[in-house]
């Protein structure tokens, strides 16, 4: 029996009642079902018991420890530090939050996680700018600058930790036949199609004429673009 939902595969054997939860990254979980019965709501049941534990929190740094890396790809990922009784695992997402792998990370009150994140991972720094948005409405299609008084640059030498990927944006400069042209877009679901939705990003901050090259507000791209 095979039940598919959010890009993960709940796998099991009718005869033996055995299962397996996996994704594109590959297995995750295992395991074998009590119950007579196995259907669909089954399925579901376990792969929501799997991603209450494998999901990206919204809660605060009290309770989770978050930061966005780039890996060995040059591709952004989403970091989440979570307690597993005496110890410490970091829970790795890709741009679009699907869950990839857990590694150790040190034994709790023998280990400064944030410390231990900077170290295992090249951990994203970034200027914070404001979102300025138009008194007409909303354009970006739910865009990540409709929901944000402000966003996260991208920026090496930034004064701000990049905690949650969905936050975040990447200044891109490109050439036109009409000259230069500034824009960023959201490193969250990166690899999609974005189109401009209407709202800008500034800051008053000398750092961000260094970062995009102009000292007016950027376009954000940040309307996803849904072809079929």
């Amino acid at each position: 029996m095979r039940f598919e939902k959010y890009g993960y595969t709940v796998e099991v054997d009718i005869e033996t009642k055995k299962f397996k939860i996996l994704n594109q990254y590959g297995e995750h979980v295992s395991g074998r079902i009590i119950r007579n019965v196995i259907n669909d709501e089954i399925c579901e049941f376990l792969l929501f018991d799997f991603l209450s534990t494998h999901s990206v929190s919204k809660i605060t740094e009290d309770r989770y420890y978050k930061r966005v890396a780039l890996n060995e790809k040059n591709e952004y990922i989403q970091l989440q530090a979570v307690k597993r009784q005496h110890s410490y695992f970091i829970q790795e997402y890709d741009n679009e939050l699907m869950y990839i792998r857990s590694v150790y990370a040190g034994e709790i009150g023998k280990c400064d996680i944030n410390e231990k994140m900077k170290e295992m991972y090249n951990v994203q720094h970034g200027l914070r700018a404001d979102v300025l948005k138009s008194p007409f409405g909303d354009c970006t299609n739910n865009g990540i600058s409709s929901k944000a008084d402000s966003l996260l640059i991208v920026y090496e030498k930034g004064p701000f930790i990049l905690r949650d990927i969905r936050n975040c944006v990447t200044v891109e400069k490109l050439q036109t036949r009409y000259g230069d042209h500034v824009r960023c877009k959201p490193i969250y679901r990166g690899s999609e199609w974005y189109a401009d939705g209407g709202n800008f990003l500034y800051t008053i901050d000398c750092r961000f004429k260094e970062i995009t090259g102009i000292e007016y507000p950027v376009p954000i791209h940040d309307h996803r673009v849904e072809l079929f």
